[in-house]
């Protein structure tokens, strides 16, 4: 993924035509989507990971439940 740059030299608000609002939030959201996605990548992996360390896992609680601690009720 690239880096988001945006370089911006006005007042967001004031200074900046309707035509330069939509193209920064046009920017900002295809960013946003990278990211996200480049996040989903990560963390797969280290369910992947865990997976393989602790054995076969229950991919429904895992990815509901992924980096918090979890106590099974009897």
């Amino acid at each position: 993924m690239g880096a988001f740059i945006q370089n911006v030299d006005k007042d967001l608000g004031a200074a900046l035509s309707t035509d330069e609002r939509v193209a920064f939030l046009a920017s900002l959201q295809e960013a946003v989507k990278h990211i996200q996605g480049d996040l989903n990548d990560h963390l797969t992996q280290l369910m992947e990971k865990d997976k393989a360390a602790n054995g076969k896992v229950d991919a429904s609680k895992a990815e509901d439940n992924y980096g918090e601690e979890v106590v099974e009720e009897d």
